[in-house]
């Protein structure tokens, strides 16, 4: 006694004909360009968001580098102002510690 032997489910697609291979295969390129599309359109999605992300940090840090810079010129300038006023005042003590001196050696 023989069995007939029948298929489980649709039949591969190499047992199609020609005409049918032809055009599952096409139903399936038509499916993968429109995920590829759909891939495409979010990559260029998360493009755009980074892209903003990015300038926007960057003007952010901009503005914070100007201030750090200005601060750093007001405190150079703070700091020569104070070297100045301590060499005056070291030659002021200077000055009368030598009039001391002078004095303390007449004596």
């Amino acid at each position: 006694m023989t069995e007939n032997k029948t298929p489980k489910g649709p039949p591969l697609i190499g047992e199609l004909p020609e005409s049918e291979q032809k055009k599952y295969t096409d139903i399936l390129l038509e499916e993968m360009r429109s995920k590829f599309q759909v891939v495409i359109e979010n990559v260029e999605g998360v493009g755009d968001r980074l892209y903003k992300k990015i300038t926007s940090f960057e003007k952010n840090l901009s503005g914070r580098i100007d201030m750090v810079e200005m601060a750093i010129k007001a405190t150079r300038n703070d700091l020569r102002d104070t070297e100045k006023s301590l060499k005056e005042e070291i030659k002021g003590v200077e000055k009368r510690l030598d009039a001391k001196i002078t004095s303390v050696e007449k004596n």
